[in-house]
Parts: C-alpha cells; structure tokens; sequence
C-alpha cells in the first residue's frame, strides 16, 4: 500500500508541475498577446491543453486516495 501512496503523490507533483506550466505559458502568452504576437485569442488554447492534464491527474489521484482509503469492499 506504501507503494501506491507513493505513486499517487508523484501523480499529484506531475500534476502541480503541469498546471504551473500552464500558468507559466498563459502569462507569458498574455504579454506577448499585448505586443501584438497573439492573436485571435489563440493563447487561450495553449493554456487548456496544457491545463487540462494536470487537472485530470489531480482528480484521478483524488478518486484513487479516497478509493484506497476506503479499503477493500467485500
């Protein structure tokens, strides 16, 4: 069970470091987008895509404490 635990966080640290990234990327494409770089609202774009697999991970590590924490049904 250690092992799970463990993995579980790393998920979480992956997915930390991914939703930074994105934060990291809409900031720096929000000031190119006002010197004129962006355009269409395509900067918008990046930062979902790489957004949303961070989220994905946050919740799949959630499901899977709150699964395990559960303990077995049987």
């Amino acid at each position: 069970m250690r092992s799970t635990g463990f993995t579980i966080f790393i998920l979480l640290l992956i997915a930390a470091a991914s939703v930074i990234l994105a934060g990291v990327l809409s900031l720096r494409l929000s000031v190119a987008g006002t010197l004129g770089d962006c355009f269409e609202g395509a900067c918008g774009y990046t930062t979902v895509f790489v957004a949303w697999p961070g989220f994905t991970l946050i919740f799949f590590a959630a499901g899977s404490y709150l699964y395990l924490k559960s303990g077995p049904k049987r």
